[in-house]
């Protein structure tokens, strides 16, 4: 990857089937900056699950056990099925 501004940035490596890595790296203006990930397989019945909401901040659950607030990435989640969900002051609930 060339003509990356300096300054913070987030680096995501992804491929099917793998969990994915998420990190955050800092690049200096003229230097080369090196980030290494490493990915492992997800395994047979698992699966990521990402949830977002505009605008961000919404209180997510899973079977009525809070997950988080958005952006929400679960990695490792366990096939089947859930209810999920998700709630933000003045905005109506989804289910």
């Amino acid at each position: 990857m060339s003509a990356v501004s300096a300054g913070s940035h987030t680096v995501m490596v992804c491929l099917f089937g793998y969990n994915y890595s998420v990190s955050t790296v800092t690049v200096n203006f003229g230097q080369t900056t090196t980030v290494s990930a490493e990915i492992s397989p997800s395994g047979t019945g698992y699966g990521t699950l990402s949830v977002t909401s505009s605008p961000n901040g919404a209180e997510v659950y899973f079977n009525n056990a809070k997950a988080g607030i958005t952006p929400v990435i679960s990695n490792e989640v366990m096939s089947g099925s859930y209810t999920m969900t998700v709630r933000l002051s003045g905005y109506t609930e989804w289910t």
